[in-house]
């Protein structure tokens, strides 16, 4: 996991490969402790 927080609050982002599939999360949170997703995908070979 990733994490960062700046003037705009905290973000961090998630990965997992799992077999031929690799995944992605990201979220943010204003305070880091409530947080929201922002992105997530996935890709397969």
């Amino acid at each position: 996991m990733l994490a960062s927080v700046g003037p705009a609050g905290h973000m961090r982002c998630r990965f997992a490969v799992r077999g031929a599939t690799y995944q992605l999360r990201m979220e943010v949170s204003p305070d880091g402790k409530q947080w929201f997703p922002s992105m997530a995908g996935s890709y397969r070979k």
